[in-house]
């Protein structure tokens, strides 16, 4: 539902709250990895959409925090303005890699993406 109205702010925010009490992190098996995994696809895609909205902009960041999407908060850091490139980065800093299964080894690959955009900056 959250697709076919990706144009509304309203919709994808409170979507998105919606989201993020269903898709407790730390879910097993299949069903939960495919909503989680359609939970970062929405979240990331609002991100996208919406970035300047900070209703929009709180609960996806907060959403794929939760579920340990560091590799879609990296790869956002290429569209955001420095603000939002900020929180992003607060994002990052504050996912519980211990306990999010879905992030094994990421906290490495996220460190190698953050210095090669940083490299590449200067």
């Amino acid at each position: 539902a959250l697709e076919r109205h990706r144009g509304d702010e309203e919709v994808q925010y409170l979507g998105l709250r919606l989201l993020k009490h269903l898709v407790s992190p730390g879910g097993q098996g299949v069903a939960w990895e495919t909503m989680a995994q359609a939970a970062v696809r929405t979240a990331a895609a609002a991100l996208n959409d919406h970035g300047e909205d900070d209703f929009v902009l709180g609960e996806s960041l907060e959403l794929l925090r939760r579920l340990g999407a560091a590799d879609v908060l990296v790869s956002s850091l290429d569209i955001a303005t420095s603000d939002v490139a900020r929180l992003i980065v607060i994002a990052l800093g504050s996912i519980s890699w211990g306990y999010n299964a879905r992030a094994p080894g990421a906290p490495l690959r996220v460190m190698r993406a953050l210095l090669a955009r940083q490299e590449l900056q200067e």
